[in-house]
């Protein structure tokens, strides 16, 4: 998966020949070696944003397995154990798809759906906008 620092124009797409998505910004897009915003998240942001990941958009032919996990959670499982979000509305997978969520401005923010693994397992904590857009979300 391609890095992005959050707040940044989203770009992901017109590298790959598709269309610009004005108005819309990158939030999540982590890899190794790059810091990120950590800290404790709201547990009504962490539930809202597991719903939406459920349900992805741009999805993908394959999955991508954090990095940020060490190599020996992989093991020989599929799919692997970072892509595998623990939900009350049943367990799902993620890694292979993106998220949008659209705030009271009518900003637009792009994450990877593994941003929930991120959030629960690797303790990012998210810009405030987008925070407050997947809280807001109706």
């Amino acid at each position: 998966m391609s890095w992005f620092a959050d707040l940044t124009p989203y770009t992901y797409h017109e590298h790959v020949g598709g269309e610009p998505e004005p108005n819309t910004l990158n939030i999540g897009w982590l890899d190794t070696g790059m810091e990120f915003s950590t800290g404790e998240c709201d547990r009504d942001f962490v539930a809202r944003l597991r719903d939406l990941c459920r349900d992805g958009v741009n999805r993908t032919r394959g999955l991508y397995r954090c990095n940020l996990c060490s190599t020996s959670a992989f093991g020989g499982i599929w799919p692997p154990e970072s892509n595998r979000v623990a939900s009350p509305g049943g367990d799902f997978v993620v890694g292979g798809a993106e998220i949008r969520v659209t705030g009271a401005d009518g900003t637009v923010y792009a994450a990877p759906d593994m941003i929930i693994h991120y959030v629960e397992r690797h303790q990012y904590k998210p810009p405030e906008q987008f925070v407050a857009a997947v809280i807001d979300r109706t």
